[in-house]
């Protein structure tokens, strides 16, 4: 079955209606005009419909009704003199529904339904986006009445026409867009903001940009490994209080975008050494094993020891338990997977998902004992206990935005724990920038060496930012935040001081964790919390199988979609580009009938109606459907007047268009390069031409070439010449 086969099952099957009409006082009052502005269907609908008119028709029956207006009502199929099965009418604030029953279908007992929702439940099976649809068809809510989407139609079938206004566009043709607002644009995709690095961090960083590699992927990677180093480091916070360099760090992003490449070169110098040691290892042991040939066990001496890595991929809890007590007295390292997923998923499956591998990796994460006894059907014989008092475990990996519902549910503590870090979608280029920098590579030589306990505290100045910090993630927690932003809120003052602990034991300056530290460290975490706020949340309000079908294909469809070339085909004339494709590129990447199609195409329109439009060509044929990622705010796109020539030639758009009052480098589009790739215009945020006023110079490490830029020093740019994204000084 696949992704898009259960939007035609699991329909949820309605108790049958009665045979009776209901009276008619007991109907729905028709709206006499149109809604005040903004008012929602289900609103304006749960404003004019008195309950009798949802209840009485779906057969229960008016027990009575007291001296305050409270309303009490039996349900179907249970005789009044028996008592009553719900209530309405009983807040100030609200007239909702409180049931009391559990032998009322749909309801359920305990549960508080407003109109709208027991008109769903009762008419839509749940649905809501159909009862949606259908009291706007009626004309509730703010909308003309009888107005209702058309069907998109297969490519072999007609085109419906309707009337629609023509805003001009500014493609070829003319656009068919039905009246509505811009859509409000979603969380803009945060940029990681390299200048706030300092260390070995930051030269492994500026090193697999100036490769071709994401800043983003490469703090990821970089991160995780050193995490995997400092294991046997701790932070003396109070005398009770002790902080261990714990990470879960997920690197979300889509196909080819470097996250593997990222961890290759992160780890590459930790797995040299270990083929190194695993290689000397095998060495000694034939070399052992000769000897106990020639001259017998008593005399060959001891069996040489196995060397254990400090990263390893098994993900069962017994074979991590297992890995940690061959370790020593170092009981650290981390879990690195290239499939992130391939970890999650495994978390339980040799138990039918019931059983306790979750549970020991949130303890795991708070740096709790590690225990597992396990009795075998040979009693001692098969028994299995390990124990491990001090795990110090990092789990880190790439994760494709499709597989985000694995980092666990909200509510469910599993998924707060995790630093999400979001990689561009641009391929990374293929640069030469030479060997790893001395500065990382000796970091790293020096924590594979050195593996005894070490102590760091807190300066009273570091100390000070960090508590500053933690009362403004404490704030924040009262702000309309999304559910993931709130939980990941509660955990950020933790994760701040892990991070610092981290990057003040591989910088190895002093048993001191410095301010500088410290703000480095703040920085990640407030990153990873923008991270949060961009990523589509696991958090929805689907009542039924199909609609959480549908709600995961649409985040499918809108990651795909921000993948896309710009485009403003269809667009009003003062749009930016966006990316975006046609239907038929759509189909080309789902492989799914034109049904399927159609119902997902709608639902992209239902959410987001300014991001598809229809092209009549002017010259008759075939109208053109374009699809389009919704904006996300923050993000500066290709103007209108761009042109691109041939490949790899960036042009900088003229200030023809800038406002009276206004200078060059005011004006619009300045500051923005544009790269034409050959197939696609791909929007830069960080350099100029040259040129244009007002802006810094700054000279690319690679070839030296000097350009002005709008980039401030630590962040991202492009050099024109090259063709390298480098870290502006």
């Amino acid at each position: 079955m696949s992704w898009l086969d259960a939007l035609s099952a699991d329909k949820p099957v309605l108790p049958p209606a009665p045979a009776a009409e209901a009276p008619a006082d007991t109907k729905p009052i028709p709206p006499p005009g149109p809604a005040e502005p903004g008012t929602r269907p289900g609103d304006d609908y749960s404003a004019r419909t008195d309950w009798a008119a949802i209840l009485l028709p779906a057969g229960a029956v008016l027990h009575h009704q007291d001296a305050s207006g409270e309303r009490y009502w039996t349900r179907p199929g249970k005789d009044p003199r028996d008592g009553y099965s719900a209530t309405t009418g009983y807040a100030d604030d609200a007239d909702r529904l409180k049931v009391f029953t559990s032998s009322w279908p749909p309801f359920t007992d305990g549960e508080v339904y407003t109109k709208f929702a027991a008109y769903c439940l009762l008419k839509h099976g749940g649905d809501y986006r159909a009862a949606t649809r259908e009291l706007g068809r009626l004309g509730y809510g703010s909308q003309q009445p009888g107005r209702r989407h058309p069907e998109i139609p297969a490519d072999d079938a007609p085109w419906p026409s309707e009337p629609a206004a023509e805003p001009a566009a500014a493609g070829h043709g003319k656009a068919e867009q039905e009246a509505s607002e811009p859509s409000a644009p979603l969380p803009e995709i945060p940029r990681f903001p390299v200048n706030k690095l300092d260390g070995p961090l930051r030269a492994f960083v500026d090193w697999a940009v100036r490769d071709g590699l994401h800043a983003e992927c490469a703090v990821a990677a970089g991160l995780s490994v050193l995490a995997a180093l400092t294991g046997p480091a701790r932070l003396k916070l109070t005398a009770t209080k002790t902080i261990k360099a714990i990470l879960w760090i997920a690197l979300v992003g889509v196909a080819s975008s470097g996250k593997s490449p990222a961890y290759e070169h992160a780890f590459s110098i930790i797995r040299a050494a270990y083929r190194e040691l695993r290689d000397q290892y095998e060495a000694d042991l034939a070399d052992w094993y000769g000897r106990v040939e020639a001259e017998g066990r008593a005399k060959a001496g001891p069996r040489p020891a196995r060397p254990e890595p400090l990263e390893v991929d098994d993900v069962t809890t017994e074979a991590v338990a297992r890995w940690l007590m061959a370790r020593g007295a170092d009981s650290s390292g981390a879990v690195v997977d290239d499939e992130l997923a391939a970890f999650l998923e495994g978390l339980n499956q040799y138990k039918g998902g019931h059983g306790s591998d979750l549970s020991k990796w949130l303890k795991m994460w708070t740096g709790a004992p590690l225990h597992i006894q396990r009795v075998g059907n040979g009693g001692q014989v098969n028994e299995v206990s390990l124990y491990v008092p001090e795990p110090v475990v990092s789990v880190s990996g790439p994760l494709v935005p499709d597989n985000l519902h694995l980092l666990g549910r909200p509510g469910s503590g599993f998924r707060p724990r995790w630093l999400p870090f979001y990689a561009p979608s641009k391929k990374p280029a293929w640069n030469n920038a030479g060997n790893y920098p001395a500065a990382w590579q000796d970091c790293i030589a020096r924590l594979i060496k050195d593996r005894e306990p070490r102590e760091w505290k807190l300066t009273p100045q570091a100390r000070n930012k960090w508590e500053l910090a933690r009362n403004r993630w404490e704030r924040r927690q009262d702000d309309p935040e999304p559910d993931d932003v709130i939980e990941a809120l509660r955990k950020a003052d933790t994760q701040a001081l892990r991070i610092a602990l981290i990057l003040a034991d591989s910088a190895g300056e002093s048993g001191e964790i410095t301010p500088a530290v410290m703000e480095s460290a703040i920085a990640i975490v407030d990153y990873c919390l923008s991270v949060w706020r961009a990523l589509p949340s696991n958090s929805t309000m689907t009542v039924s199988r199909r609609e959480d079908v549908m709600d995961g294909a649409h985040r499918r469809l809108i990651a795909w979609l921000e993948t896309r070339p710009l485009h403003n085909d269809g667009l009003p004339a003062e749009s930016d580009p966006r990316p975006g494709a046609t239907r038929r590129d759509v189909q080309q990447w789902l492989h799914e009938p034109a049904r399927k199609l159609n119902e997902l195409i709608l639902e992209h329109r239902d959410r987001w109606p300014d991001c598809v439009v229809t092209i009549k060509p002017e010259h008759g044929g075939r109208p053109q459907t374009w699809l389009y990622a919704p904006r996300r705010a923050g993000v500066q796109t290709m103007p209108a007047n761009v042109a691109a020539t041939s490949p790899g030639e960036y042009v900088h758009p003229t200030t023809d268009d800038k406002t009276p009052g206004q200078d060059d480098s005011q004006a619009r589009g300045t500051g923005v390069a544009v790269r034409n790739t050959g197939s696609a215009q791909h929007p830069l945020r960080n350099i100029a031409p040259e040129g244009s006023g007002g802006l810094r110079t700054v000279a690319c490490p690679s070839c030296g070439e000097a350009a002005p830029s709008a980039v401030g020093p630590g962040e991202p740019a492009w050099c024109k010449h090259c063709e390298t994204e480098y870290i502006a000084a």
